[in-house]
């Protein structure tokens, strides 16, 4: 019986980090989308890589072993594309885990847009998270957000898409002859080959969908010392929550909108038209700016991450925006009556935080500017009778000369309510929504604040966000 041609081929290139690349098969085995096959690529793998690859048992997974170790993955992914069978290719590193949807999504962006490459959003957690990992101890950094679902290369760094969040058109990386090794690229190599993919004039698209995590190495000293997997392992154990999308962007400081207007991290207009003016020249303006700003020659960059991790030397976007939170959220705010809702990190409140919020804390999350919103999705009980009692426990941010924290709270847009929150009462309100406030099954609290402050205004901190309101707990119920 002749079996068929899958859609989807995977490669994953690997060497030495046999423990990290368990978990991210297991996750490949986690798809949602099934009709795939993943070639592991071993860039001479001293270690036992190819045992665990095997102890998978899965027809739709091999091991390929390079005899040379090549020392970068263009290598590996090159060898991964020669044997791939299926028209579409996704990358995926050894120290990336994918969200069950993230084939689903990136296949079905590529049917809707007719694109040659499509890329979801990465969430990279920071090198400066202890370990074991905590919730509220992440720091999030999201790659692969694309303003209007378009690839820029005038963004710069803002414009970087991780290989693991690619899904590309077999026929357009053989075309191309797929990665040029990190020796012979200034920039990384994932990120020469999408502006030559640009350059040659195919279609790239980004789903602006958040699909997948990682500890990257990069971001670790000597990750490649001891075959460590301790993020990784925590990371699966949460891999298949229906709201980890909707945690991860919690922690991110980019979907906080106060937090981006603070930064203003965009390249200058005119630093934006002088790297397009090189893209459509084809000057990678990426690859220039590491020259020029960085003072990195070709191969230097990887060859800096290298010594990071603890390898030998080599022988010869716009930013984020908090929009993402939103679409996060109302993909994943079903709300239980009764059930009490905690919002510290990790907890599972941060699927209903729409806007407005910080990153949540070890006991809950505060607000970050002058408004905030909370969506909640009543579905399943939406068409019955009676009203809804939402339950809030608070705490106010209570700065020198403020008694009180004046609180005006909508729903639907429409005020319900005006509170004083104070030190010396109870942090406990209660708000009755009538059913016909509810915009199909949506429900919308919005919450402004009269005065905001930040603990470095008060001297108190080099905190900056802009508080007012903590969120602790939330119950909705029936009237």
């Amino acid at each position: 019986m002749t079996q068929s041609t899958p859609t989807i081929s995977v490669v994953t290139a690997t060497y030495n980090r046999s423990r990290a690349l368990r978990c991210t098969i297991e996750a490949i085995r986690r798809q949602r989308f099934t009709d795939w096959e993943l070639i592991v690529v071993g860039d001479a793998c001293t270690d036992d890589t190819a045992a665990v690859v095997a102890s998978f048992e899965d027809d739709r997974i091999r091991y390929v072993g390079l005899v040379r170790n090549t020392g970068d993955q263009a290598g590996p992914n090159n060898a991964g594309i020669a044997l791939a069978t299926a028209p579409l290719i996704a990358f995926c590193n050894h120290d990336v885990l994918w969200l069950p949807d993230h084939l689903e999504v990136l296949h079905e962006t590529m049917l809707v847009e007719s694109a040659d490459l499509v890329f979801g959003i990465e969430a990279a957690i920071s090198g400066d998270a202890p370990v074991p990992l905590e919730w509220a101890d992440l720091q999030i950094a999201l790659f692969g957000v694309a303003p209007g679902g378009r690839w820029n290369p005038a963004a710069l760094n803002t414009a970087t898409v991780p290989a693991s969040t690619m899904l590309v058109r077999a026929e357009v990386l053989r075309s191309l002859r797929g990665w040029r090794r990190a020796v012979d690229c200034v920039t990384e190599p994932s990120q020469d080959l999408i502006f030559r993919i640009w350059r040659a004039g195919h279609r790239i698209r980004g789903a602006n969908w958040l699909t997948c995590v990682t500890a990257p190495s990069g971001f670790r000293t000597g990750s490649y010392v001891g075959n460590r997997a301790d993020e990784h392992e925590w990371l699966l154990r949460h891999i298949d929550r229906p709201d980890l999308a909707a945690e991860l962007a919690a922690q991110a400081l980019e979907t906080n909108a106060a937090f981006e207007a603070r930064r203003g991290r965009q390249p200058s207009a005119a630093v934006r038209a002088v790297a397009w003016t090189l893209a459509h020249a084809g000057i990678d303006p990426r690859a220039a700016w590491f020259r020029l700003g960085r003072r990195f020659g070709r191969g230097d960059y990887v060859e800096a991450l290298r010594k990071r991790r603890g390898l030998p030397r080599m022988s010869s976007s716009l930013p984020p925006t908090s929009a993402l939170r939103q679409a996060i959220v109302r993909q994943s705010c079903s709300m239980p009556l009764d059930d009490v809702v905690a919002f510290a990190a990790g907890a599972g409140g941060a699927r209903y935080l729409a806007h407005g919020w910080s990153r949540p804390d070890a006991d809950g999350v505060w607000n970050d500017g002058p408004t905030a919103e909370l969506l909640l999705d009543l579905d399943k009980v939406a068409d019955g009778d009676g009203d809804f009692v939402v339950d809030l426990w608070l705490r106010p941010f209570l700065g020198h000369g403020h008694a009180v924290r004046e609180v005006d709270v909508a729903v639907r847009g429409h005020p319900v309510d005006h509170w004083e929150l104070g030190a010396a009462e109870g942090w406990h309100r209660q708000l009755i929504v009538p059913r016909e406030s509810l915009e199909g099954s949506w429900l919308r609290i919005g919450f402004g604040f009269a005065n905001t402050e930040s603990p470095r205004q008060l001297g108190l901190s080099d905190d900056d966000r802009q508080l007012a309101m903590g969120l602790l707990r939330m119950r909705v119920s029936s009237a």
